[in-house]
């Protein structure tokens, strides 16, 4: 992401433009979401034949692309350890606190329905 060091309000320099829009469908206009739908359009309208003849092609290297990615991550996260001296305490709070809350709603939730 380039920062716009004209002026503070421009968002010209954004590629998906101003943080909060007000329009409906702003969140189609993101190439990666319609990426996302489309493909999953194609599949639901393939049903099982498209699968079979997609499955060299998706299937098999995806636990490759999921290794290097993993790698990826781990590599950033490696770079901003740093980051972890000056807010150490409130992160190891929020990383022991928040997946209790969420588990302890997910179980209110399931234990509604």
């Amino acid at each position: 992401m380039r920062i716009c060091s004209v002026r503070r309000s421009c968002f010209s320099c954004w590629a998906w433009g101003p943080p909060a829009r007000s329009e409906p469908l702003a969140l189609f206009r993101n190439h990666s979401v319609s990426l996302l739908l489309g493909s999953m359009a194609i599949g639901a309208a393939s049903f099982g034949t498209g699968r079979a003849q997609m499955e060299q092609f998706l299937l098999t290297p995806l636990y490759g692309v999921l290794c290097l990615f993993l790698l990826d991550m781990g590599l950033q996260a490696g770079r901003q350890m740093g980051a972890l001296r000056s807010n150490g305490r409130g992160l190891m709070l929020f990383g022991c606190t928040m997946p209790l809350l969420d588990g302890a709603t997910a179980l209110l939730a399931s234990a509604l329905t």
